[in-house]
């Protein structure tokens, strides 16, 4: 019997063991001037299996982009071990230097905390500079690509894509901000589970989230937000989302849940949301554009949603603005359009878009193909050349073929005939055919743009 127990133990262990002295990485002592080297996908197992290294105090750099794709396999397809949990939560100070983590894989339906850093912890630890790309992350509560539980830490310039699944609290970047700080990140993560979801945080408990985005699509049930699931604060400290935006659609997947909306789902006691937007669409009523709930001394300023993408017609917390007026500068009062010194960018001229963040490097517009692209990004329509083609015909005639040069920026175009002629296209070429009572009449053509129609 005793044999029989130890051998369990030892099983227990290698599924999800800790080294409680330092870890071997590949180079570093850990200290401010000579932090540890995270370079290779064993560097980041170390890591996760020292518990020793998660203490206050301890210096991490990335020194290049890591493929985690073997962590499907770990622990009898649990995946990889998040680093840090409620025993033994990391507190110390981890610098992507711009590299990034790719494929890495968490299979833990059980489990809650589950993300890269399971818990962040105290007011020195932070995480910056990282990219997580084409995570794979299921859990059941806290789930997100980079943070589970982030406690008084600070998270800067970081960003996710991939899939989030759980039960509730779930994120695309962070699960549960609480107390802490988010700013110049984004996520493209696709969210979905129960409850307290958002495209880029779940909940954000008395948090200060700035200049952040999120693109991913949000499913559930209730608290519901596309950019925030939850934005709770306390009767003395805010929680507060600022110069930020969401662009994911927000899909309930049943009655009867209103806690749905564009960019937060619920907005509690002092939370306050000041100059953000959303353009997703919510499938559920016709007052969710913006927030689904708004729950005592909440406040908004200078927030916009897009009533034509989002189909809904009015929004607690935000102003409706059409897509086009969506796309148009003078439309954001008060908002800090300052050009290379202020806090957004929008297209104007020969592109149009949705207002954009200066602190992040979009694609230059027409580029191909999309890395970052522009929110919203369309060119303005030019005008239509002249058409070519047969200007006397016989009535009766069959396939005369019309052309006109291509339309900048059209995605589609617009033919009309004269009586008694037939031809159908969307492209700058047609096909007409004559009948044997057709009228002489003009031949016209437009260009459409799907995002300006």
């Amino acid at each position: 019997m005793k044999t029989t127990i130890h051998l369990t133990c030892i099983i227990l262990l290698f599924l999800g063991s800790f080294h409680l002295t330092a870890g071997t990485y590949s180079g570093g002592t850990g200290t401010v001037n000579d932090p540890y080297q995270i370079a290779t996908y064993a560097d980041l197992l170390e890591l996760s299996a020292t518990s020793a290294d998660w203490a206050t105090g301890k210096y991490f750099i990335q020194t290049a982009h890591i493929d985690a794709s073997a962590s499907s396999t770990l622990n009898g397809g649990l995946g990889f071990l998040p680093i840090g949990n409620l025993d033994y939560k990391f507190q110390g100070l981890y610098n992507g230097q711009n590299f990034t983590i790719s494929n890495l894989f968490m299979n833990r339906p059980t489990e809650q905390r589950v993300a890269l850093f399971g818990y962040l912890w105290g007011t020195g630890v932070s995480v910056q500079n990282l990219g997580l790309l084409h995570v794979d992350i299921s859990g059941s509560s806290s789930v997100a690509a980079l943070a589970g539980y982030n406690r008084d830490g600070i998270i800067e310039n970081c960003y996710s894509t991939g899939v989030i699944k759980g039960k509730s609290s779930l994120g695309g970047l962070v699960a549960i901000n609480y107390e802490a700080t988010i700013n110049n990140s984004y996520s493209s993560c696709t969210v979905s589970g129960d409850g307290f979801i958002g495209g880029f945080v779940g909940v954000n408990n008395r948090g200060v989230i700035s200049k952040c985005y999120s693109t991913g699509s949000v499913t559930g049930l209730s608290s519901l937000g596309g950019f925030v699931g939850n934005n709770k604060a306390s009767d003395t400290k805010a929680a507060t989302i600022s110069h930020s935006y969401s662009t994911g659609n927000v899909v309930r997947t049943a009655a009867p849940n209103v806690k749905i909306g564009g960019f937060c789902g619920t907005n509690e006691l002092k939370g306050a949301i000041q100059n953000c937007y959303s353009t997703g669409s919510v499938n559920f009523g016709t007052a969710q554009g913006f927030l689904g709930e708004n729950i005592t001394n909440a406040t908004f300023s200078g927030n916009f949603y897009d009533s034509q993408t989002s189909k809904q017609t009015t929004g607690t917390g935000a102003t409706a603005r059409t897509t086009a007026q969506m796309k148009t500068e003078s439309t954001f009062t008060n908002w800090d359009f300052t050009p290379t010194t202020g806090v957004w960018n929008i297209q104007s001229g020969t592109y149009i878009s949705y207002p954009y963040l200066q602190v992040f490097t979009y694609d230059t517009p027409g580029a191909t193909p999309a890395v970052q692209p522009i929110p919203g990004l369309c060119g303005i329509i030019g005008n239509a050349g002249t058409i070519t083609g047969e200007t006397v015909v016989c009535q009766g005639q069959q396939s005369v073929v019309y052309t006109v040069p291509e339309i900048t920026h059209a995605t589609s175009y617009t033919w009309t005939l004269p009586n008694g002629a037939t031809g159908s296209s969307t492209s700058n070429s047609i096909t007409v055919n004559y009948g044997t009572s057709a009228k002489s009449g003009a031949i016209s053509v437009r260009g459409i743009n799907a995002w300006l129609s």
